[in-house]
């Protein structure tokens, strides 16, 4: 960007949207935000009850301060703001919900929607115009929103995400990049288009919200093609096997039973003699997968073990599936650390971990004019994120590379107020004009005390009495998109 700061913007680790979005908001690594995936050890979805600690407007809301919070994945249900908030993605029957609850009939006057149409299977079955168009209409009337709710409210930080680039992205990614096998003009110049309409979008915001706005511009994670599926559970289940003579033969019924289509009748004899499962049932019940994860309850030395054998798994071409595993010490640090699954898995460019596959690995292939899923975001090579910041005191054509955890910093230094200590991240002084306010700006920091689950949803109302806190950050009334 030749009028601010722009950089490679780190993801978590894995680099996936619930585990980023909780640490873009809150500054915190996922050992702090308690959020390790899209469901926990017990396969219940995250929510946004089970972010702990402080996001942003939360924070803001302590110092008195209005946000207007739109789109941002995991805010269901939306709880009081001092200000307004259309929960994200995933919404029940992908329909909006708000505080304060009547903002909803508003939003449907604009025919607003959470996120656009896919089948309950993904990314496949829908021809490609109409996915398309689409995605356009859900972005556009989300910009129209974004307008409107700003005239309407005030405001001093407005936080929207556009989760449409995501699904586009996830669509056309593998088909417009050259180096791809799945490479095709059409592709390419559909996501161009694509990029165009978000970028006019992102002009007229710019021009729309005033002169004196800070604006952030983050992606949650980088992407990269996608070439093959990786059957996590198939995968824990040779493993296991190997530990129990038994369950080879469990894998052999599994698997004859998947490709000749058994009867429910046959399935349900095969389970009740304990040699059929379902491809949602644990595979054991204290070893568990999960997406590029495994929560496992046995003795340490089979963990080293599990560890062993999948960094020797290879496909049928003999490449080596997975770049990179974790310890879950590795990665974070807190005190939801317990929480956290006790393997993360990081697969090779191109490969992306699902729980359960008729078989260990299945190659991408597209249907021409049907959507089918060519981009993903799961390797080392899906961290590098998009950042840039552009604004009044922002300096003008200069690099900057940060971490997820450094956005929430940032933006409380922005607004004059001081940065959290347990926050993982740094403010990004770098990015400021040396003779700009915002450099000569000392960063302060405050300590808070644990938030637990019941009060953080207390504080999350802002309209109680000004607290120690609130006095000490002052009054602030620099904007911020």
């Amino acid at each position: 960007m030749e009028h601010g700061v722009s950089g490679v913007l780190r993801s978590t680790i894995p680099p996936v949207s619930p585990v980023a979005w909780a640490s873009i908001s809150t500054g915190l690594n996922p050992g702090k935000h308690g959020v390790f995936g899209f469901v926990d050890r017990e396969h219940r979805p995250y929510s946004s009850k089970n972010i702990m600690g402080l996001a942003l407007w939360d924070l803001l809301a302590r110092a008195r301060k209005r946000s207007l919070c739109i789109n941002v994945p995991f805010t269901y249900p939306p709880y009081r703001v001092r200000g307004a908030m259309i929960s994200g993605p995933p919404c029940p029957k992908d329909e909006p919900s708000t505080y304060p609850p009547d903002l909803k009939d508003e939003l449907k006057e604009l025919s607003y929607r959470v996120d656009v149409r896919l089948p309950h299977g993904g990314y496949r079955g829908i021809r490609e115009d109409a996915f398309v168009k689409d995605c356009l209409s859900v972005t556009e009337t989300r910009a129209e929103a974004v307008l409107r709710l700003a005239e309407e409210f005030k405001w001093d930080f407005l936080f929207v995400v556009f989760t449409t680039l995501d699904r586009v992205q996830h669509v056309f990614f593998g088909r417009a990049l050259r180096e791809s096998p799945f490479y095709d003009q059409r592709g390419h110049e559909t996501l161009m288009s694509y990029y165009k309409t978000v970028d006019d979008i992102l002009g007229k915001l710019l021009s729309e919200l005033g002169d004196d706005t800070v604006f952030f511009f983050v992606s949650d994670h980088g992407f990269e093609p996608l070439y093959r599926f990786v059957g996590l559970r198939n995968l824990i289940s040779d493993f296991l096997a190997r530990k129990e003579p038994r369950r080879l033969l469990y894998n052999l019924v599994a698997r004859i039973t998947r490709e000749l289509r058994l009867t429910g009748f046959i399935k349900k004899v095969l389970s009740k003699i304990g040699l059929l499962s379902s491809a949602y049932e644990q595979v054991e019940g204290n070893v568990q997968p999960g997406l590029g994860c495994v929560y496992f309850n046995r003795p340490e030395q089979e963990l080293k073990e599990l560890i062993g054998f999948l960094t020797a798994i290879k496909d049928k071409e003999d490449v080596k599936v997975f770049e990179r595993l974790y310890l879950k010490e590795e990665l974070y640090w807190g005190p939801e650390l317990r929480k956290a699954p006790d393997l993360v898995l990081v697969p090779r460019t191109g490969y992306e971990i699902r729980s359960q596959l008729p078989n260990k690995f299945e190659d991408i292939r597209p249907v021409k004019g049907v959507i089918c899923k060519t981009g993903t975001h799961m390797s080392l090579r899906a961290l590098r994120g998009f950042l840039a910041i552009y604004g009044p005191g922002v300096r003008e054509g200069f690099r900057v590379d940060a971490c997820v955890y450094d956005i929430a910093p940032t933006v409380l230094h922005v607004l004059g107020l001081p940065v959290v200590e347990d926050m993982d991240g740094e403010v990004l002084t770098k990015a400021f004009e040396e003779s700009s306010e915002l450099a000569r700006r000392p960063v302060r920091k405050v300590r808070l005390r644990r938030v637990k689950r019941r009060s953080a949803r207390r504080a999350r109302g802002g309209c109680g009495s000004r607290s120690s806190l609130t006095e000490s950050w002052g009054r602030s009334m620099m904007r911020l998109a």
